[in-house]
């Protein structure tokens, strides 16, 4: 009985053992086939020809600094392999080289297609740099008198002259210096430094497409402004606003409303209106029989 138990015990270990070989001997024969076929995917997937970009979809506003060509050959994406290719390095490259592209979304059509949706910056404001007219002092800009003595000086808009015209959209991104056909109000700011590639601080910008927006909400016409020493809005509508941007701005507003509201049923004319002070000063045009139409 003992030997039977033995030899039945052999037996199993045996066959135990035989068939760890094997298994062994299977696992050395896999590695290689399983080498060889992650090598066969990563080449298709990288290197093959397949998932070469072969066809480029532009969907995309009117752009006046590229055409749809610029915009491929810049991108250099035909033949690139599409998993390789990153949107955000796409978008900064032609946003970079292309001021009037404001955004870009890349859609990839596997196995070889790419689309691009191309958003393009539009104009807040026409921005114009003048090549006359010195600025005023910043005593002059912010004293009350000066809104009365030198409002036919600073009130003027007929002298101007621009030297240097640009598109500015709502980021503050000049982007474009072709101005044609463009309804946006005209901003005159003395400044040299401002050139294409340049910003406007966005929050300056900001209020001042706000103030525009509000005018015309109050039935005021207005299509150009002066912004003097970055803090002084000069408006030119009827009657001449004049808004300080480093005050609370819609404060101001709510002051121009009232009075807006005031003349109107009073049915009195207004030559200018200066909400930079805690008292706003008004230059109505005096009615027959008046003489000084300051209030």
């Amino acid at each position: 009985m003992r030997r039977r138990k033995f030899r039945r015990n052999g037996s199993k270990k045996f066959i135990i053992r035989r068939h760890r070989r094997i298994n062994n001997l299977l696992k050395l024969a896999l590695i290689p086939l399983l080498i060889a076929t992650l090598a066969l995917i990563a080449y298709i997937l990288f290197f093959s020809d397949t998932f070469a970009v072969k066809k480029i979809h532009l969907v995309t506003d009117k752009l006046d600094c590229a055409s749809p060509d610029d915009i491929k050959n810049e991108s250099r994406l035909r033949g690139e392999n599409i998993f390789l290719i990153s949107s955000a390095k796409i978008e900064k490259k032609l946003t970079d080289r292309f001021l009037c592209i404001k955004s870009i979304r890349l859609d990839k059509q596997f196995p070889d297609g790419l689309q691009l949706t191309i958003l393009a910056r539009q104009p807040g404001i026409v921005l114009i740099i003048p090549e006359t007219e010195a600025t005023p002092s910043a005593q002059e800009v912010e004293s009350t008198a000066a809104a009365y003595a030198s409002s036919s000086a600073y009130l003027d808009f007929a002298k101007i002259v621009g030297s240097k015209s640009f598109l500015v959209d709502g980021e503050g991104m000049i982007y474009s210096d072709k101005i044609e056909n463009i309804s946006a109000p005209k901003l005159y700011i003395w400044r040299s430094d401002l050139e294409l590639g340049k910003r406007l601080a966005e929050i300056l910008l900001a209020n001042i497409l706000k103030i525009f927006e509000k005018l015309r909400g109050f039935g005021i016409s207005a299509t150009e402004a002066k912004l003097l020493l970055e803090n002084t809005l000069i408006i030119n509508s009827s009657p001449k606003i004049i808004i300080g941007l480093n005050r609370n701005v819609d404060n101001q507003v709510a002051s121009l409303q009232l009075i807006l509201e005031k003349a109107k049923i009073e049915e009195t004319e207004m030559e200018f209106i200066d909400l930079r002070f805690e008292k706003p000063v008004v230059k109505y045009i005096p009615k027959k029989g008046e003489k000084n139409g300051k209030r």
